[in-house]
């Protein structure tokens, strides 16, 4: 039993080495902003993990959309990705997707079972926190009518969970 959890010890160790946090604010744009950014603005929090060039994330959070005129509602926001990373120099670029769940369906998202793209670029530092931007895109890939969308340009900012 001691063997098993000293293996369990430094797998959690291991992982959590590789392990970050970040945090996402943007506001809409494309189909999200009909006639301005400033309509949709967003908030997500998640942990992410590397493996190699490889990476897997949760995240959760929202947005809130001021044109309920159109029938736009605001909603919460859970998903799940895969993703590559590559990692050149201070730069760390990725490109994930994933399935999510929102809470409220409104004349852009007609379901609440949602998929995910997200690419981000980010500048690292010397202790492996990054600052940089996200474009995600979330809709029902055709699974649910309407399938308008919704489109984030995002500032992401990453710190790792090891330190």
């Amino acid at each position: 039993m001691d063997s098993l959890a000293a293996l369990a010890l430094l797998f959690s160790s291991a992982a959590l080495a590789d392990t970050s946090m970040f945090i996402k604010y943007g506001v809409g744009v494309f189909n999200s902003a009909k006639d301005s950014p400033a309509e949709t603005k967003s908030l997500f929090l998640g942990v992410q993990h590397y493996h190699s060039y490889f990476i897997h994330q949760a995240e959760f959070g929202g947005w809130v959309d001021t044109r309920a005129d159109l029938d736009r509602k605001n909603s919460f926001y859970g998903a799940y990705s895969l993703g590559l990373s590559c990692n050149p120099g201070y730069f760390d670029i990725q490109s994930l997707v994933g399935v999510g769940v929102l809470t409220n369906t409104d004349s852009y998202l007609g379901g609440p079972i949602q998929f995910t793209e997200t690419t981000s670029i980010s500048v690292k530092d010397s202790n492996l926190s990054s600052w940089g931007i996200a474009y995600q895109h979330i809709s029902s890939a055709g699974i649910y009518q309407p399938n308008v969308g919704r489109d984030m340009l995002m500032f992401r900012v990453s710190f790792p969970l090891d330190r």
